[in-house]
Order: C-alpha cells, then sequence, then structure tokens
C-alpha cells in the first residue's frame, strides 16, 4: 500500500507544504525519506520543529542524507516540483500555521497557485468551522489541500491508553501527575495509573493553581 503522503507528493507538479505538529519524530523521519525518495530537497520552518529534528538526529532517531537539506532561500532558486518544505507554528500547534498561511501574515513563508499543503493531522473538536474558512481560502488562491484520516493524513500527538501503559512502565513513577487536556482528559489518566498499579496517595489529578511538593522526596 502507498503512503497517502508520498501518493499526495507525487501528485503534486508544484511545492510541497506539509503542516504537522512540531514534535513527532516519527512522522518527520517519514518526510525525510518521501522527500529523498522523491527528489525534493526539505526546509524546516518552526523553532520547535527545529529543536525536534537537531534532538532526534543527535540521538540517533532521525536519518537522513544531509544532502537534502535546504534553507527558504534555497528552495527559491530550486524548481517547486523540487520542493519540500515543513513546518509547524509555535509551541508546535499546526494550526496557527494554516491561519496565517490563509491570511498572508507568516513571516517566512507565502503560498503560491499550484502549491499543495499537507495538514499532516486532523481537525480539531471546536475548529471545523475556523478549518472551512482556511479551505476556502487556499481553494480561492490555487492551493491543493490534503488533510485528515479519509485521506489517511491525520496522525495524532496523543497517547493511548495502552501506549500510556507503557510510558508508566518505563517510567516507572513513584508518583504521577496527569498534565494534558482537559479535566476528564486529566481524571481518566489518572484512573488509567491507578488501574496500572500506583496506590491512589501517589497520584495527584491537579487542577489549575494547584501545587504538589516535594520533600526530601516526599510529595505533599
Amino acid at each position: 500500500m502507498v503512503n497517502p503522503i508520498l501518493k499526495a507528493v507525487n501528485k503534486s507538479s508544484g511545492r510541497v507544504i506539509v503542516v504537522m505538529l512540531g514534535t513527532n519524530t516519527h512522522r518527520l523521519q517519514i518526510l525525510f525519506d518521501i522527500a529523498h525518495d522523491t527528489g525534493r530537497q526539505v526546509a524546516l520552518v518552526g523553532e520547535t520543529l527545529m529543536r525536534t529534528a537537531i534532538s532526534a538526529a543527535i540521538t540517533g532517531n532521525l536519518h537522513y542524507n544531509r544532502k537534502i537539506e535546504a534553507s527558504l532561500a534555497t528552495l527559491e532558486t530550486l524548481p517547486s516540483n523540487q520542493t519540500l518544505i515543513i513546518a509547524t507554528g509555535q509551541d508546535g500547534d499546526p494550526m496557527n500555521v494554516m491561519i496565517e498561511l490563509a491570511e498572508g501574515t507568516h513571516k517566512d513563508l507565502t503560498l503560491k497557485e499550484g502549491d499543495t499543503v499537507i495538514y499532516s493531522a486532523d481537525i480539531f473538536p471546536g475548529r471545523s468551522r475556523q478549518m472551512a474558512m482556511i479551505l476556502d481560502q487556499f481553494m480561492s488562491m490555487g492551493i491543493t489541500v490534503v488533510y485528515g484520516i479519509r485521506h489517511g493524513i491525520h496522525v495524532s500527538k496523543h497517547a493511548s491508553r495502552e501506549e500510556q501503559k507503557l510510558m508508566l512502565s518505563i517510567a516507572n513513577p513513584k508518583y504521577f501527575v496527569p498534565a494534558l487536556g482537559e479535566g476528564r482528559h486529566i481524571m481518566h489518566h489518572a484512573q488509567l495509573a491507578m488501574e496500572w498499579g500506583l496506590p491512589p496517595d501517589a497520584v495527584f489529578p491537579l487542577k489549575n493553581g494547584e501545587v504538589l511538593e516535594l520533600y526530601n522526596g516526599v510529595a505533599t
């Protein structure tokens, strides 16, 4: 089965801009491999993405031929069909980039007719209307957009329950503080930690503003 992103890149005769979560090393590896296989140069846009790529390369979790690296300035001198740009927004949020590209306010990158934008995520709950406006703007500019589960493009930044259990097994924490998501997500994560084996008095589903203190290795 052909990778859906590879299929989208192969169909594009212009530049390809992949907008993704800034901390997904595995997706970065896939994109670098696709760039190599399709004869495209790669430029990274976004501080979070740059830090992720550098850290992954140093630790041996990102492997690629250094010859495909490029800057945005270098890409301007190349044919559009030899260009692959990977971008993320502030704090690794891909939607920020989509908004700026649609409004023409991105400080480093301006879209042009014939570009293909691949949104490597699904639409966050509550942002469907915003995404619809972005898509309308892109299409009026002559931009092809590929995104979401139906195209096989989506990649989640959130771990599944089994992945969360795996992380608990690896870290084997003395105390556990679930810290991402809404209240219900935090409580579900806390419950999972207790089901995994942590005692209830070692799990702290804190609310905003609450403080957890550690004194001589003891949580209070």
